[in-house]
């Protein structure tokens, strides 16, 4: 049989170890609430990151996909641009010798862009030789800053035919040495500008013919009465 002091020792163990286990699961239970509240509005902030990052790529994909319809958009505008006025552009890059061609450029030269590689030579051997030289000496007075690419010539196209260009053309420069590093231009078809240029001399020249073998006297003067122009039998009446 226990003595009472110890009985006494014992209840007062067994009390604080149960007050102890009491108040050690309270502290546990107020873990285990705390870290779960943390534990949501941790997933809630995920999960607004997330709806956050859709969100954004939705944005960035949409944004993207009306920048790359405006930028063929514009592309075609281009190409239709050129086709419309018969302008085609090239650019020469002089450090790899490439030259790139606008569809245009090759309808106007008369050549497919799946079977011909434009070059600097293959260009000149659009013009004849005299054309070449005259076009070979002002590219080179180009680059050297002494002259602007800017000319009117004739061209001999794949099927034999020919038009009459105009071509101009810039100098690019390396960014980095400031040395020239190529040329950028463009090709217009004015054959139908030439065409009614020879036309209307032409018939200058049939109206003169026709004046001055005319056996009327035919002048031109002004309100003042002063002659402007008169045809030889004009000039055979006033002696």
């Amino acid at each position: 049989m226990q003595q009472p002091g110890k009985r006494d020792l014992l209840n007062r163990v067994s009390l604080d170890l149960a007050t102890l286990k009491n108040t050690f699961q309270d502290h546990l239970r107020g873990i285990t609430i705390d870290i779960n509240e943390k534990g949501n509005r941790n997933m809630a902030g995920l999960f607004l990151l997330i709806f956050v990052f859709v969100a954004l790529m939705f944005v960035a994909a949409r944004t993207f996909r009306k920048a790359q319809k405006k930028m063929i958009l514009n592309h075609l505008k281009f190409k239709q641009a050129q086709q419309i006025g018969k302008i085609g552009s090239w650019e020469w890059n002089f450090q790899t010798g490439r030259l790139k061609w606008s569809r245009e450029q090759y309808r106007l030269f008369g050549v497919d862009p799946k079977l011909f590689e434009p070059s600097y030579d293959q260009y000149l051997q659009f013009l004849d030789p005299i054309e070449q030289h005259r076009t070979k000496r002002l590219i080179n007075d180009t680059i050297d800053g002494i002259a602007e690419f800017s000319l009117e010539h004739k061209i001999t196209r794949a099927d034999g035919s020919y038009l009459y260009v105009f071509e101009q053309g810039t100098v690019l420069f390396d960014e980095k040495t400031g040395k020239p590093s190529g040329m950028f231009g463009i090709t217009q078809d004015i054959s139908d500008r030439k065409r009614d240029a020879e036309a209307l001399q032409q018939a200058r020249r049939k109206f003169e013919d026709i004046v001055d073998h005319a056996a009327d006297g035919i002048y031109q003067s002004t309100p003042q009465g002063k002659f402007i122009m008169v045809n030889p039998s004009m000039a055979a009446i006033f002696g």
